[in-house]
């Protein structure tokens, strides 16, 4: 994260048992440290979502087979979508 310059989003399922959401909280926290920082660091922790970023009941690693045809949720690909219009925006 020290070397990353870019803007930065995260996402985190708050179903996600594989990654613990304070986690997500850590990588914000390395982000916003980086010398010089001074792009764009949001952290979003997505309701009822697990660690492959679709809809779950209870995030743990033995549901997955049960989620078989399961996307993406709409709900991440419009956090996505919308930090990218945010972020890719031309500067005024």
């Amino acid at each position: 994260m020290a070397d990353t310059r870019q803007p930065v989003l995260v996402v985190q399922g708050e179903l996600d048992t594989q990654v613990q959401p304070y986690h997500a909280d850590k990588l914000v926290e390395f982000a916003r440290a980086r010398k010089g920082a001074k792009t764009l660091v949001e952290v979003v922790k997505v309701p009822g979502i697990n660690h492959l970023l679709v809809p779950a009941k209870t995030g743990e690693v033995s549901e997955y087979t049960t989620l078989s045809g399961a996307s993406v949720s709409p709900d991440v690909a419009t956090t996505i979508a919308d930090w990218l219009r945010t972020v890719m925006a031309p500067k005024k």
